[in-house]
This record gives structure tokens, sequence and C-alpha cells, in this order.
């Protein structure tokens, strides 16, 4: 009606209507990954040629992951796989790892549970994936440390294990790759900064008119996104951030309802694993700068993906804040 359009879904209506939040945030997303992804095949020389002839195994990331065309989201598809809790494949080692740590948690790393276990903390890849890859990164990247998984994946080649080799192999091939976990390390930043904001405030409770939603979010998340892709520094020390801006406009940035005990133990571990990232990025001035370059090309696609996909509530678009009357909030 916004675009007028008569309501009817029919030839008297608009053909191309606005994209539900859910699904703009997720292709947002995606644009920020793929944009992630260029830089990364170039560092790791992937081929235009070995990235297509892989594409076969990404079928829109909903079924599985090519090396050549996602190095990093390929990673945390084959972790994910590798330290499953619960399957009956024989690659799927997560109970034996889960107990190699807590043998490691009674003796030689005793206050580190927090810091290098909790394989529950890695969210199974299946069904809908479209935030996966970004929230599971950061987890991944715990795992990286040799005192976690690594450090169990090489002792398991020492060991010349027959389960899980060729995955076994992957996975160290990854986390040895600064390139690789360069990225993996730029999605946890999107998702701490940009996803989880995005995710709060789309879900703002059943008495929330849309209206006093998207038209506030979407401006202030492009702005952000404009702002992030000039200063991506900015955004790694966590100065720049989107959830005073969304706070600021009237927002929704908690949860609709309080974390159980579980749930604060496992948000306190994501702090912990921000901590640790950030903290090696400033140790490491080569990964630092590659970073950097990452998530400015990210911000920058997703800043074109908001105009895209959020255009009613952006710019000139039918849905922006002062174009909303009495009559449309009735009619919405």
């Amino acid at each position: 009606l916004a675009c007028g359009g008569d309501g009817s879904g029919g030839a008297g209506d608009v053909k191309d209507g606005a994209t539900c939040a859910h699904h703009a945030v997720a292709n947002i997303g995606e644009l920020g990954r793929k944009a992630i992804d260029a830089p990364l095949k170039a560092l790791m020389k992937i081929t235009d040629e070995q990235s297509s002839a892989d594409s076969a195994k990404v079928k829109c990331l909903r079924t599985s992951v090519g090396w050549f065309s996602s190095p990093a989201c390929s990673l945390i598809y084959q972790v994910s796989k590798y330290v499953a809790l619960f399957s009956s494949k024989g690659y799927a080692i997560g109970e034996n790892f889960a107990l190699w740590l807590a043998h490691k948690l009674k003796t030689t790393e005793q206050l580190a549970g927090d810091l290098i276990g909790h394989v529950e903390d890695l969210l199974a890849i299946c069904g809908g994936r479209d935030y996966v890859f970004f929230l599971d990164a950061a987890v991944v990247d715990r795992f990286s440390q040799f005192e976690s998984l690594y450090g169990y994946l090489l002792e398991e080649a020492d060991l010349q294990a027959e389960a899980g080799g060729k995955l076994r192999k992957a996975i160290i091939t990854g986390f040895e790759s600064v390139y690789c976990m360069s990225a993996v390390r730029s999605m946890a930043i999107i998702s701490e900064e940009w996803l989880w904001p995005c995710l709060r405030a789309i879900e703002p409770g059943p008495q929330a008119h849309i209206l006093d939603v998207c038209p506030q979010l979407w401006p202030c998340v492009l702005a952000w996104l404009e702002e992030a892709a000039a200063n991506p520094q900015a955004v790694i020390d966590g100065t720049l951030s989107l959830r005073a801006r969304l706070e600021a406009c009237g927002q929704r940035t908690t949860p609709l309802k309080p974390p159980t005990p579980a749930g604060e133990r496992r948000a306190a571990r994501a702090a912990l694993d921000m901590q640790r990232i950030r903290a090696s990025l400033a140790a490491d001035a080569e990964q630092l700068q590659i970073v950097r370059d990452m998530l400015a090309g990210a911000f920058a696609a997703m800043a074109g993906g908001v105009r895209n996909h959020a255009a009613e509530f952006v710019g000139d678009g039918h849905l922006t804040v002062a174009k909303i009357t009495p009559e449309l909030r009735k009619a919405m």
C-alpha cells in the first residue's frame, strides 16, 4: 500500500515489495561474507578456475562448502562436522575430543575451560544456515588454539588415527593459514558488532509496530556500515558501536527473555572469545592489516546490501520516517 499497490498481490499490486527483516539481515551478511572471500582467495592464490570448479559444492551454503569457493566457511563447516557430539559418522570425534579436553582440564589446563573448551558452543550447520557461519566463527577461533582442537588433531595425526583423516588434514591446514584465520576472525567481529545487534533489533516483541522499527533501524545500520567501511579499526577496537547507535534511536539490543544460567555462561565465553581475537590482532600487525582490509570490503558491500534489501526504509524510500502517516500505520 505504501508503495502505491492495492495490497491484493495481483496485477494491481507492486511486483517487488519489502524484503522481510530476517531475510534482509541474512542477504546483507552474505554480501559481507562474499566480500571477505574475494581477497582471501587472492591471498591464498586460489584461481577463478578452481573456485568455479568448486562452486557446485557450495549450493548457496546450504548443503556443503567447497574449499576453493570459500576457505573460511569451509573451515568452519569442517570443524562443525568433525566435532559433532551426536553423529553416527566415523569422522565426528566430538565425544572423543570432549573427553580429551576433560582430561586436559584436570591436569595441565585446570583454569582454562572457558578459554579452550566447550564443544557444545559450536552450532551445528544444518537446516537454515544463513547466520551460522558468522555465529560459529569465534568458537572455531577458540578451537584453533594449540591447547584446544588444533593440539588434539596434531596428536591424532601423529598417532595416525584413521577416523576423519581427510577432514583432520583440511582443518589443520585452515588453522595454520594466517589468511584463513584472518577471515574467520573478520567474520567473528561482524557477528559480534553487526549481526547480533541487528538480530535483537528486528525482534522487538509482539507489541511493537513495524513502522516503529524498520524505518529507524535501517538508516542507522546503513550509516554505521558506511562509517565502519571507512574506519574498520574502530570496529575492531569496539569504539564504533552499532549497539549504542541502535539504543540511541530507541531500538532493542537485548534478548526478549532473560538468559538462562547456561546462556549467561555461554555469553561470558563469547566475550572471552572476542577479547582473545582482539588481543591476537593487536599483537600481529600483518594479520591486523589483512582483517582491516577484509572488514572494509565487507562493510562496504553490506552497505550496498542495505540500500537494496531495505530500500523502502532508507533514502527516498516509501517507508522512511518522514513519510509515515497515521493512515499508513493503520494499513500496516
